[in-house]
């Protein structure tokens, strides 16, 4: 069980972290307040459904499915809106 929820914790963290960087404006200077609870949320959030006791295949086949294209596109939009 504490392998699922490590694992929920790293993956709310990376997609909170994603979302912040897509999120950010072009010339907005980087904000660690906004950042830290965008990514503490996100780890409380992976952490929960860690903790349900899920199972990891099954979380990590959904997880994989539509995360991994959600993570891709916030890193383009990031890069991105930094280019433009």
């Amino acid at each position: 069980m504490l392998g699922n929820i490590i694992s929920g914790v790293v993956g709310g963290v990376v997609f909170g972290f994603s979302g912040y960087l897509k999120n950010q404006k072009k010339n907005e200077s980087f904000d660690y307040m906004k950042l830290g609870i965008t990514v503490i949320v996100a780890g409380i959030v992976g952490a929960v459904a860690g903790y349900t006791g899920m199972e990891y295949g099954a979380v990590a086949d959904a997880t994989f499915a539509g995360g991994i294209g959600l993570v891709a596109e916030n890193i383009v939009k990031a890069v991105y809106r930094k280019l433009a």
